[in-house]
């Protein structure tokens, strides 16, 4: 499993329990917006402001519907591990006891579950490209992947103990702002990596 696909499944995961706030959040500005044209002279540039809101929130409930048939599709374990730890937010020990497992069995199960899901979206049609330029748009959604990202660069370059190459590609990824050049930048930074491995 490429790291990438992993890093996009637990972002994913993360982002979940956020879709439906923002989408009520959408809602309302749609109503205050409605509510305003009665007011506005321009009721081109609010009606185009509805419509677009309209569009992010299909969107926003198509990932929601992407995220839901992944864990469907999954073992109930590994879905319900992963709702403990990226939805629900439970602290380990605490998901651990629920899950009636030892810490071990735990930390496997989630490692399993994100390979699981990161396979079910392989499986439709949503490699690290598809879902790079799918989210690109919903700078929070790559908040959390850059986030992600970071941690995977610090814990391997870390496992590698080079504490100086662990800081220069964590200011590398903070300094970069997710546009055009991100794939480019990430293949750098994996070339790096590789080298530094040999």
């Amino acid at each position: 499993m490429k790291f990438e696909h992993r890093i996009w499944a637990k972002t994913l995961l993360s982002s979940y329990a956020y879709l439906e706030n923002i989408c009520g959040s959408i809602d309302k500005k749609v109503i205050s917006y409605g509510i305003g044209s009665a007011l506005s002279r321009d009721t081109e540039f609010v009606a185009d402001k509805i419509i677009s809101l309209i569009e992010r929130k299909k969107f926003l409930i198509n990932t929601k519907i992407i995220i839901d048939r992944a864990l469907y599709n999954i073992p109930s374990d590994y879905a319900r591990i992963l709702i403990l730890k990226y939805v629900d937010k439970i602290k380990v020990e605490t998901a651990a006891k629920v899950m009636n497992v030892s810490l071990r069995t735990y930390f496997r199960k989630v490692e399993i579950g994100v390979d699981k899901f990161a396979c079910q979206l392989i499986s439709f049609g949503y490699n690290e490209k598809k879902l790079y330029e799918t989210f690109s748009k919903e700078t929070w959604i790559m908040d959390i992947y850059k986030s992600y990202y970071e941690k995977f660069l610090a814990d391997y370059i870390g496992a590698n103990n080079n504490k100086k190459i662990v800081k220069n590609t964590q200011n590398q990824v903070k300094n970069n702002v997710f546009n055009d050049n991100f794939e480019k930048s990430v293949s750098s930074g994996i070339n790096t990596l590789s080298a530094f491995q040999c």
